[in-house]
């Protein structure tokens, strides 16, 4: 599920969506975290804070540069999931990570 902050696009974790979409290329953890994406807390006063975990962009200028990365627990939770995390984004998300994609792996 997508929220729009101030023109910024920002993804909720986990998203639901009907199907995953199996065509779709798997983006490396390991290789991109921290480049094409990375996993944020959302203040404390932001609009919508019954999901406090984010993942984010470069295209998402404000929280990327001024949001706190997630707690290391929060942060490991993602990492394990992150294969079934990938597979239900967005595709607005998912196109944002990989306009900024170092590598895949296939």
């Amino acid at each position: 599920m997508s929220k729009s902050n101030s023109n910024y696009q920002t993804e909720m974790i986990p998203t639901p969506v009907a199907l995953p979409n199996k065509h779709r290329k798997t983006i490396d953890w390991e290789t991109n975290y921290g480049s094409a994406f990375k996993v944020v807390e959302k203040p404390e006063d932001h609009e919508h804070v019954e999901d406090m975990t984010m993942i984010v962009t470069p295209d998402n200028r404000k929280e990327w540069d001024c949001w706190i990365e997630a707690s290391k627990d929060r942060l490991c939770r993602v990492k394990k999931n992150w294969e079934h995390i990938q597979k239900n984004l967005s595709e607005h998300k998912y196109n944002q990570i990989l306009k900024h994609i170092q590598t895949f792996v296939d």
